[in-house]
């Protein structure tokens, strides 16, 4: 199951320097078990840096796409395409959203800051913890419900997040030559748990 993988897997995955790769290789094996449903099927990403500003205005939240806010009295997404996504894991219950501004989410961080993140961070190690903290982790924290838990997988915004993520770890890797190597701290050979994968696989 797609969501408990996410959570068993929270030490291995958060925190330490497996984070980017292990995240990618999750992403893309979604998309490998969506592709056998539908070979026209890609994980977008969702670059929330173009609406850092005002999240709460993407279309990302447009009734036609992924919903909005929850309501107000148990967080339960009512609008979008997965209003009647029905969550198993942990617990049976409706897809959750709870903006931290109420109908408003706070600022992510803007387009300039993630440029000077990929461009001035020297190491991977360095990449790694300053995405991972806080731009990685706004909005997170901001969308609130799901995606404020280790069972953020449960909400379809987490896999465009997610995207995201690995598109500035991309750009990363493409920009910075040998610095792009992985971890000091760690090596290619480390195994990304529970798949059966090392990072240079």
């Amino acid at each position: 199951m797609a969501f408990q993988i996410h959570v068993d897997a929270a030490t291995r995955a958060h925190g330490v320097s497996a984070f980017l790769p292990w995240h990618r290789y999750y992403v893309w094996k979604l998309e490998e078990e969506l592709l056998k449903i539908d070979s026209r099927v890609v994980i977008p990403y969702w670059d929330w840096s173009l609406d850092s500003q005002a999240p709460e205005v993407s279309i990302i939240f447009l009734d036609s796409l992924f919903g909005g806010n929850g309501r107000a009295n148990d967080s339960c997404v009512t609008n979008g395409r997965f209003k009647d996504w029905k969550v198993a894991y942990p617990n049976p219950s409706c897809l959750k959203r709870n903006f931290d501004g109420g109908s408003k989410l706070s600022a992510f961080y803007a387009t300039e800051q993630m440029d000077l993140l990929v461009q001035g961070s020297g190491t991977y190690d360095a990449f790694r913890q300053a995405l991972e903290g806080a731009p990685h982790g706004t909005p997170h924290n901001n969308i609130g419900g799901f995606m404020a838990t280790m069972h953020s997988s449960n909400d379809p915004i987490f896999w465009l997040h997610h995207g995201f993520i690995d598109k500035l770890w991309h750009d990363f890797q493409s920009r910075q030559g040998k610095r792009r190597l992985y971890s000091a701290k760690s090596n290619l050979q480390e195994n990304l748990p529970p798949f059966d994968v090392t990072v240079e696989q």
